[in-house]
C-alpha cells in the first residue's frame, strides 16, 4: 500500500511539474537555438499528424492553412526544453510542447482557421486574467444551453463572447465525470499560449481586431439564454454593442460580472 502511495505521489509531482512548466512556457522571454527549413516529407507528415489531432478542418482548409507549395516551413528549438516551434514563412503556427507530439496551434494559425480547435466561450473580461498568467477556471466558462463535453487532455481554444476569433489555447484538465460530481468549480483548462505572450511576439505581432472574422455577424449559437439574460446584442456589421474588446491597449476591467468571477479570483492568485 505504501508503495502504491509513493507511485501516486510521483505521478502527482510529475503532473505538477508539467503543469508549471507548460503554464510558464511563453510567459517570459525565451531563447531559441536557430531555425531549419524542413523537408517536404517532414512537412507532409506534420500536416497528416495535425489532421488527426484537429479533424475539424477539411483537406481544402488544411491546404489553405499550410500550403504544400510556395510556403516555407521551418522548425525552431526552444533552448532549455524539448519544445519545438513550427513557423510558416516566419510566422509561428504550431508548437510541439516538449516534443512529445502535443501539438498546439498559435493564435496566428487560429486566426486563419478559427474552427481548427473546438472553442470555449468566455466573457470578454476573463481575458484580462488569462493575459496576466491565470489558467481558465470553470466558473469563468459560459456553457451553451445544450451543455458541453469535457475531455481531459483535449486541446481547446478560448474565444470571447460576441467575438469571432480565439485569443488563447490550452489543454483540458477535467472530464465529464469530474464536472458531474463537482459542478463548474476549479481549474478547467491549462492555458499554454495566448495573444500577447512571448510566442505571439515571435510573429509579426498583429492584432485580432485587424483580422477577418473578428467582428461576429451573429450571436454564438447555443448561447441565446445568456444573451437574453444579460441584454447583449450584436450590431448589424458584427460590431459588439456591449462588453470590452479583448486586446485593447489599455488594461483593466473588472471580471466580477457573470461568468468572470472564477477567473477573477484565480487570476489574482496566479498573476
Amino acid at each position: 500500500e505504501r508503495e502504491r502511495e509513493r507511485e501516486r505521489e510521483g505521478r502527482d509531482s510529475f503532473d505538477s511539474k508539467k503543469e508549471n512548466k507548460f503554464g510558464k512556457m511563453f510567459k517570459k522571454p525565451f531563447k531559441t537555438s536557430g531555425s531549419n527549413v524542413v523537408k517536404k516529407s517532414v512537412k507532409r507528415n506534420l500536416v497528416n499528424t495535425l489532421k488527426k489531432k484537429y479533424p475539424n478542418l477539411s483537406d481544402e482548409e488544411w491546404s489553405e492553412l499550410i500550403p504544400a507549395k510556395g510556403a516555407e516551413l521551418t522548425i525552431t528549438k526552444v533552448q532549455g526544453s524539448h519544445t519545438v516551434i513550427y513557423s510558416l514563412d516566419g510566422q509561428p503556427f504550431f508548437f510541439d510542447a516538449d516534443n512529445r507530439g502535443e501539438l498546439y496551434p498559435t493564435v496566428y494559425a487560429m486566426w486563419k482557421a478559427p474552427r481548427l480547435a473546438e472553442t470555449i466561450i468566455v466573457q470578454p473580461n476573463v481575458f484580462t486574467f488569462l493575459e496576466r498568467g491565470a489558467d481558465l477556471f470553470l466558473p469563468g466558462v459560459l456553457t451553451p444551453t445544450g451543455g458541453m463535453k469535457w475531455e481531459k487532455g483535449a486541446p481547446r481554444s478560448v474565444t470571447l463572447l460576441q467575438y469571432g476569433l480565439p485569443l488563447a489555447v490550452g489543454e483540458v484538465i477535467v472530464d465529464d465525470q469530474y464536472v458531474a460530481q463537482n459542478g463548474m468549480k476549479g481549474k478547467g483548462v491549462r492555458i499554454v499560449h495566448h495573444y500577447k505572450d512571448k510566442l505571439w511576439e515571435m510573429g509579426n505581432r498583429s492584432h485580432p481586431q485587424n483580422q477577418k472574422g473578428w467582428k461576429l455577424g451573429q450571436a454564438w449559437a447555443g448561447y441565446e439564454e445568456h444573451y437574453a439574460t444579460h441584454g447583449l446584442t450584436v450590431g448589424e456589421e458584427g460590431e459588439s454593442t456591449s462588453g470590452p474588446a479583448a486586446g485593447e491597449e489599455e488594461e483593466g476591467g473588472d471580471a466580477g460580472t457573470s461568468g468572470g468571477d472564477g477567473a477573477q479570483d484565480k487570476g489574482k492568485e496566479e498573476a
